[in-house]
């Protein structure tokens, strides 16, 4: 009996050991990735075109280095591609898997980069973030439905007013025809700008839902009587500004006094600087006047984006490429604003003091809400080639409004089918 206990006991022991190895055996195997030696994280290189010079390439260059110091595992070379060459160089480089990861350029290029072969479609990989960006620019990087980029910064018109000659902007047409009798009892002007440029001028077709050229589906409202309504605005600007009236003789104008307002975009800002002193303290940037309450004026927009290529893809990288975008056009905008002017695109920018704050960001960031990102595909140059000639005849008394829609329609679309 005795040998029997024992030999119970010797028993139990051994169990409770091999217990209570399987449960250091287990726990080890738990703890294990908690104390594990992590992997090496993925090794990364991007290239990245731009021909942003200047005040622009430096404050690129800023934002890349703040990402890589976040992300030491990347490895990211700017290439600067002089602008009349960038968007070729893309095109021929890419589809044979040379040239960049990323690039920079205006989003109109987007319809001829796809059509060359040269881009990714991105759109599920940005369904989780797309939102953070103003739905009018992310409209510029889409096509027929897919996204190619993301939309870091936009440029379109706004009102440019003289504070010393007019204390307080037009807010609808009406309102500016008011103004525009009081100056010109003067000898004045009181707005000034390229009336005869379909770019300046689409302001009043696309907010009367007259648009040149749909994207998606390569039609023209040209003819429609939104159109006839705003052929008949440019008509009745004749009546004010000089029959030769241009984008150099709107600056001249403006620039000296003569005239109250005027209609143009970011870039004329250095401009004004010169002309108004550094903080432009007598000049206001505010919407261009609504064509009645219920339809806002909708220029045009330029949006400067990073696109996303194929090679980005092919070279197992595309993911990571997504990342730095995304960087570059959302988080890091703020940076690109205070260093550059950028107008951005991602709406948590204007959160920053620095960038609401500052009157021209933000008075163009506002005119952008109703902006209309230009067509962004091949056949945008039919447009441009059939537009500006008939709001120049109706502007010139040459054709009348209803005439010259239903010719640019016509014509329009006759160029479009060969």
């Amino acid at each position: 009996m005795a040998a029997q206990e024992k030999g119970k006991k010797g028993v139990n022991k051994l169990l409770i050991a091999v217990a209570v190895l399987v449960i250091v055996a287990l726990a080890a195997v738990a703890l294990y990735p908690m104390f594990a030696p992590k992997p090496a994280p993925k090794q990364v290189k991007i290239t990245i075109w731009t021909a942003w010079t200047g005040g622009e390439y430096d404050a690129l260059k800023a934002v890349i280095d703040d990402f890589r110091a976040k992300n030491p595992n990347y490895q990211i070379d700017i290439v600067n591609v002089p602008f009349d060459q960038l968007k070729n160089k893309v095109i021929q480089a890419v589809p044979v898997g040379e040239g960049p990861d990323l690039f920079t350029g205006p989003h109109d290029w987007t319809g001829e980069l796809v059509q060359a072969g040269a881009l990714v479609d991105i759109t599920d990989k940005v369904s989780a973030f797309k939102g953070e960006y103003m739905e009018s620019a992310l409209q510029g990087v889409t096509l027929k439905g897919k996204i190619y980029g993301l939309p870091e910064s936009i440029k379109l018109p706004a009102l440019i007013v003289n504070k010393k000659l007019l204390a307080t902007p037009p807010k609808t047409l009406d309102e500016l025809w008011s103004i525009m009798d009081q100056f010109k009892a003067k000898g004045m002007y009181g707005l000034a700008y390229d009336v005869q440029n379909a770019y300046f001028s689409s302001c009043w077709f696309y907010g009367l839902g007259a648009y040149y050229l749909d994207p998606n589906t390569l039609e023209t409202a040209l003819d429609s009587p939104g159109a006839v309504q705003a052929f008949q605005i440019i008509a009745k600007f004749s009546k004010y500004l000089p029959p030769d009236i241009s984008y150099d003789m709107m600056t001249n104008l403006f620039m000296n006094g003569k005239a109250a307002m005027a209609i143009n975009g970011p870039w004329w800002i250095g401009d004004l600087k010169k002309a108004f002193g550094e903080n432009l303290a007598d000049i206001e940037i505010t919407l261009i006047p609504a064509i009645d309450p219920a339809h806002p004026a909708r220029p045009f927009m330029t949006v400067e984006a990073v696109f996303v290529t194929k090679n980005a893809a092919e070279r197992g990288v595309l993911d990571e490429a997504i990342a730095l975008a995304h960087y570059i056009t959302g988080e890091a905008s703020v940076k690109l604003a205070k260093m550059a002017g950028h107008v951005p695109t991602w709406k948590n920018a204007m959160k920053d003091p620095a960038v609401s704050g500052d009157k021209v960001i933000s008075a163009f960031f506002k005119q952008a809400e109703y902006g209309v990102p230009m067509p962004n595909v091949p056949e945008v140059a039919q447009m441009w080639n059939v537009v500006p000639k008939y709001i120049s005849q109706v502007y010139q008394g040459q054709l009348s409004p209803q005439d010259a829609a239903k010719a640019a329609a016509q014509e329009l679309r006759a160029a479009l089918k060969k």
